[in-house]
């Protein structure tokens, strides 16, 4: 594809199609750990500058924009005209992953995996706080419902 007609492209694609664009390289670590090569940088995660002036040193995220295509990381700010500061952006490329926060899936996955290895004394100690206690909470609401009822019933005779 012509170089014009891909940054075309690339600056009219939808949000959700721009955040493909947004994974970044990863740490050896995370690469065994994972298997993976390449995952989407979230808030929290922890980056090594790869290219520029601060190359070599890690942050944390603080922003992420697929807007923009940048990533931007606690530290490392600027000031603007007005004297305000603000954070620096960053292309993804220029980073590494060294660190991932882990996202809701990995840590039920993670909780499922510790369950199974468990052994039977432990499982039914987790099954106990995991269920639910609905019925207890019907029987509880039940008198309530009772009581608005005969309120209502008193202030209609009131009002005759």
């Amino acid at each position: 594809m012509k170089p014009d007609k891909e940054r075309q492209k690339l600056y009219n694609s939808p949000v959700h199609a721009r955040k493909n664009l947004l994974h970044v390289h990863l740490s050896e670590d995370l690469r065994k750990k994972t298997g993976k090569r390449a995952m989407l940088v979230k808030k929290g995660d922890k980056v090594k500058i790869m290219r520029g002036k601060d190359k070599g040193k890690e942050f944390k995220v603080a922003k992420v924009s697929y807007g923009k295509l940048a990533v931007y990381l606690e530290g490392l700010n600027r000031k603007n005209l007005r004297g305000k500061d603000v954070l620096i952006p960053f292309h993804p490329s220029n980073l590494m992953l060294t660190e991932s926060s882990g996202s809701k899936k990995e840590a039920k996955k993670e909780e499922k995996k510790e369950i199974r290895e468990a052994p039977v004394e432990e499982k039914k100690i987790v099954e106990e706080k995991t269920e639910k206690k609905k019925p207890e909470e019907k029987k509880e609401k039940e008198p309530e419902k009772e009581k608005s009822k005969k309120k209502a019933k008193k202030r209609s005779v009131k009002k005759r």
